[in-house]
């Protein structure tokens, strides 16, 4: 089976300044735009005081070549003014400068990718950094590519190094209003979740009781967002569902999409619900009934992963519905203990597999009989959990392949 693997997103720089450091037009911080400032924001793996803004605010024209110097375990920068911020980790370097328009310096936003020791320069490439037009980020993804390593920037540069594990490189962001512009979704998202899809993010929000729930976002650079689509437009809403479409969640299995929901059931309880789709961007399918449901509290912040190598569905509930009553303290989902249920064998139970095919697998009716063809020969366990709440397992048995 595929395991739904945690995906953790480190985003190069991901850290916020104040004043009006996320736009591009404006000057840097509140400085006089009639006096040369340069405002240098530091990125997330800044080793920097406590209660400091991140930036600093300074006289002049300060550079930096983007070259980063390796001290112990650590990295540094050397600026033109002396200055020498540390980050953590051997290749941490990463800022972003910004000048008043007295500096008179071009006001293009632009980044240096400055490649570490072992990057496999090409032979026609005399520099050790390429300067790109625009913004480009680094997830901090280092993935093998035969004995050495590779890169993959959000503009599809992918750097090579020699060896495995040895991507090494540094991000100057020039002249892009700091280090990214807030809020970089403009409108109402809240509970976002986000996901990796090939050369690209996909991230989903909140939707409440819109028509058209869970709205789609996509990006490469995890700065710029493009909507595209929703999960479930009013017509593919499931007619369980009354409102309330909360923090929704991707996970990618095989070839196949999975998206975890809380939603308001038309018993008046939240619920969690799930819709199965080829693509990220859907078309998704949503199930027919809720995937999980409790009588005596809602639930709600469905998130998947793997534990030992079994995928469990993670979950919160409480009093989240009018008349709920008071939740049990001993079986509150709050703690969120895993179960360790199985489905029981049914060798003649028979449904499609994800390429469409019969599969017959050790699966039980009652359990499993609404599962869509996307757990590539796994049992998702759907029905409502008894005694202590919290945690389901999703994927149980391995289908059985006819001989």
């Amino acid at each position: 089976m595929t395991k739904l693997a945690p995906i953790l997103l480190v985003l190069a720089g991901a850290c916020s300044s104040s004043g009006d450091a996320g736009n591009p037009d404006a000057p840097a911080g509140d400085a006089d735009p009639g006096i040369c400032t340069t405002r240098i924001s530091y990125g997330t793996r800044w080793i920097g005081p406590d209660m400091h803004p991140g930036f600093d605010e300074v006289d002049g024209i300060v550079t930096w070549d983007g070259a980063c110097a390796t001290d112990g375990d650590n990295s540094y920068a050397g600026l033109s003014n002396g200055f020498q911020p540390y980050f953590e980790g051997p290749s941490g370097c990463e800022i972003a400068l910004d000048y008043t328009a007295a500096c008179e310096l071009p006001t293009a936003c632009e980044t240096r990718v400055n490649y570490g020791p072992a990057w496999n320069r090409p032979a026609d490439h005399p520099a050790q950094y390429d300067d790109i037009p625009g913004r480009v980020y680094w997830d901090g993804a280092c993935r093998a590519a035969g004995a050495d390593s590779a890169a993959t920037l959000s503009n599809g540069f992918a750097p090579h190094f020699a060896g495995r594990g040895t991507c090494s490189l540094s991000v100057r962001w020039q002249g892009c209003g700091g280090l990214y512009a807030n809020p970089v979704v403009g409108t109402n998202c809240p509970d976002p979740g986000v996901v990796r899809d090939g050369d690209r993010y996909v991230m989903s929000c909140t939707s409440g009781g819109a028509n058209n729930a869970f709205p789609l976002y996509t990006s490469t650079d995890l700065v710029s967002w493009t909507r595209a689509g929703h999960i479930l437009p009013a017509a593919a809403r499931p007619a369980w569902a009354t409102g309330d479409f909360w923090a929704p969640e991707l996970v990618q299995v095989g070839s196949s999409w999975l998206a975890y929901f809380s939603a308001r059931h038309t018993s008046g309880r939240l619920v969690i619900g799930a819709a199965y789709a080829d693509s990220a961007l859907g078309p998704y399918t949503a199930l027919p009934a809720p995937l999980v449901e409790d009588a005596d509290v809602g639930l709600i912040d469905a998130h998947a992963f793997v534990a030992s190598g079994t995928a469990y569905l993670l979950w919160e509930g409480g009093r989240q519905c009018d008349g709920c009553g008071d939740a049990d303290p001993r079986t509150d989902t709050r703690g969120r203990r895993p179960l360790a249920r199985r489905c029981a064998g049914d060798p003649d139970h028979e449904r499609p597999d994800v390429g469409g095919q019969p599969r017959r697998g050790a699966v039980r009716r009652r359990a499993c009989r609404h599962v869509p063809p996307v757990l590539l020969g796994q049992c998702l366990f759907r029905r409502p959990l008894r005694g202590r709440r919290g945690a389901g397992e999703l994927a149980a048995r391995p289908v059985h392949e006819d001989a």
